[in-house]
């Protein structure tokens, strides 16, 4: 069951753009060290569309190599092109991960037929589970929920991520599918609020580098502590907040270092890192948002 607490995993670079997979197997083991249920690879957090096919394949090997087994995977495997994606999925079935994933075509509007031919196709090309990735974001196209239930219908889709902060169209796909699809709440800032939904868990950026928080929100969801769950929901929503002057990934990164792993760079067109000017400002703030924290999160920077 491909439920829990999934991160979003970065992908590390150097400056000259290269892949550093030290520090990828670094930050693997930091998280299966802390608890995560398993791993988003090459997502829009990772950079994936950002990566040739070789490259992905190869993050996607080396996180497998380090997991050995002891959290799950899902292989993300969005392109421009539908045989790059493809391609992509058949090497995630060979290696034996749990699922692929894939944000619908992205950078043109696509009519509905063209959206659920990519799934058709995409399914057709590996023997794992799918998840429909909905995104509310830049270059993708807006589902409406006829589109996905059509998508949902096709044989090897098991599920959605979901990021949007639209609950109503979730919960009327949920509805519509009798409540028999896996969904995985995408907003790290709405995660509390999708478990009252009915979601069976979260992919997101700030597990890259607070997994704990999330874990506990789910803890105490489950336990009916709900006071506790908003407490702790506050505080990732304070975190999230930090994201907006250069992004959610570039930001994560930096982040990091006050967790002990300086994680490397982003890959340009994005900015490589946060200057160190606003980085200061950026972990004070996060420090402070830290020290308030429901659950002692300790800082090894």
């Amino acid at each position: 069951m491909l439920s829990g607490i999934f991160a979003a995993l970065l992908t590390p670079f150097d400056r000259q753009g290269l892949v550093v997979e030290e520090q990828l197997r670094a930050h693997v083991e930091w998280l299966i060290g802390r608890g995560v249920d398993g791993l988003y690879v090459c997502g829009n957090t990772g950079q994936g569309v950002y990566l040739s096919v070789p490259e992905r394949q190869r993050v996607l090997e080396v996180a497998k190599e380090q997991a050995r087994g002891r959290c799950r995977l899902i292989a993300h495997v969005a392109t421009l092109a539908t045989r790059d994606a493809q391609a992509l999925a058949a090497h995630a079935s060979d290696l034996g991960v749990e699922a692929i994933a894939s944000l619908a075509p992205i950078y043109w509007a696509y009519r509905e037929d063209e959206i659920v031919g990519y799934y058709r196709d995409l399914v057709q090309a590996s023997r794992l589970p799918c998840l429909m990735y909905v995104w509310s974001g830049p270059g993708v196209a807006e589902l409406g929920i006829e589109t996905v239930l059509r998508v949902a219908a096709l044989p090897g889709m098991a599920g959605m991520k979901y990021t949007s902060s639209d609950f109503f169209r979730m919960q009327a796909i949920c509805q519509r599918v009798n409540h028999e699809w896996l969904v995985l709440s995408g907003p790290d800032e709405l995660f509390l609020p999708a478990l009252t939904m009915g979601v069976q868990g979260s992919i997101g950026t700030t597990q890259n580098v607070f997994p704990e928080l999330f874990i506990e929100i789910q803890r105490a969801f489950r336990s009916g502590d709900l006071a506790r769950a908003m407490a702790i929901q506050q505080t990732v929503t304070r975190i999230v907040s930090l994201y907006k002057p250069y992004g959610s990934a570039v930001t994560a990164q930096t982040m990091l270092t006050l967790r002990g792993l300086p994680l490397g760079l982003c890959r340009a067109p994005f900015t490589a890192c946060v200057p160190s000017a606003d980085a200061g400002r950026l972990l004070d703030a996060l420090r402070e948002i830290v020290a308030a924290s429901p659950v002692p999160i300790p800082l090894e920077a």
